[in-house]
């Protein structure tokens, strides 16, 4: 067998970078990305991220295109975007009206993602599972305000766990509590 020259080496690096470039220009700035979900203590959780492409951003590196926050590093942090994590858009509140409020959530115009970007680098906060995760801080960065549903939701099938028939996925990224008490299915409407 004849080895691959350098040059041929070099294009197909070339052809791999580009294959990855293209899979990315389906993000759009402010969007929410989410990636698989993992198992952990018995429930599936999913990270949550923010797309910030190549706006440039003080502390940034060019290669760094989505905002995170993460339980590893005590703070928000821009990061790389990993293709094998199967990451896909996730702007699972766009012009969702809660029926409680009648509140609507819109995507916040490019200005105010970048000043709630600024303003939770410069000051994230602590991590908590339960009130400043990755998902809070999603919401928050595209539509100013905090929701992490699947943390309701768990704490919601806990509650109601005796009655819970079982979870259905409703779509790729919202499950459907399928329950004997309609208190407790109501909580995901």
């Amino acid at each position: 067998k004849k080895p691959l020259s350098f040059l041929m080496f070099i294009k197909i690096l070339q052809v791999l970078v580009l294959m990855q470039k293209t899979r990315m220009m389906h993000f759009q700035f402010g969007d929410i990305i989410s990636f698989k979900p993992k198992c952990w203590a018995g429930f599936r959780f999913m990270h949550f991220a923010v797309y910030v492409g190549d706006v440039d951003f003080c502390g940034k590196k060019q290669t760094e295109v989505i905002y995170e926050q993460s339980k590893k590093v005590l703070r928000c942090r821009f990061s790389e975007l990993h293709m094998n994590l199967e990451p896909e858009v996730n702007n699972y509140l766009d012009d969702y009206t809660d029926p409680s409020s009648g509140r609507t959530y819109c995507k916040g115009d490019d200005k105010s993602i970048l000043d709630r970007i600024t303003e939770t680098y410069e000051d994230s906060g602590m991590y908590g599972l339960f009130h400043y995760n990755c998902e809070h801080l999603a919401t928050y960065v595209r539509y100013g305000v905090k929701v992490a549903v699947q943390v309701s939701a768990c704490m919601t099938m806990k509650k109601y766990s005796d009655l819970i028939i079982n979870v259905k996925p409703f779509n790729s990224n919202v499950f459907l509590l399928v329950s004997v008490n309609t208190a407790a299915s109501a909580a995901f409407e």
